[in-house]
C-alpha cells in the first residue's frame, strides 16, 4: 500500500498553524473583516478562495512554495 503522508500532528508548530487556516476559514479577504487574519509561519502562502459567493461550503486554499503540499480550510 502506498504511504499517505499528512502532517505531523505531535509538532505544536504544525498544529498551531492549521488552526491558524481553520480560523482563517471564517474571513472573506485578509485584512477585510473585524477578526484579524491569522498569519501562516511555516511557509505556506495564502493562495485562493472558494463558495464565498453564495452560502454553503467556504474557505481558502493554502500552499507551499512548490504546490507539492496543499491545505484546504473550510468553513
Amino acid at each position: 500500500m502506498d504511504e499517505l503522508y499528512g502532517p505531523n500532528i505531535t509538532d505544536k508548530e504544525t498544529v498551531l498553524n492549521l488552526a491558524r487556516m481553520a480560523a482563517d476559514a471564517y474571513i472573506l479577504l485578509p485584512g477585510t473583516e473585524d477578526w484579524e487574519w491569522q498569519n501562516i509561519s511555516t511557509g505556506f502562502n495564502y493562495s485562493n478562495s472558494f463558495g464565498w459567493e453564495s452560502d454553503g461550503l467556504r474557505g481558502h486554499i493554502f500552499a507551499d512554495k512548490t504546490n507539492s503540499t496543499i491545505v484546504i480550510a473550510l468553513k
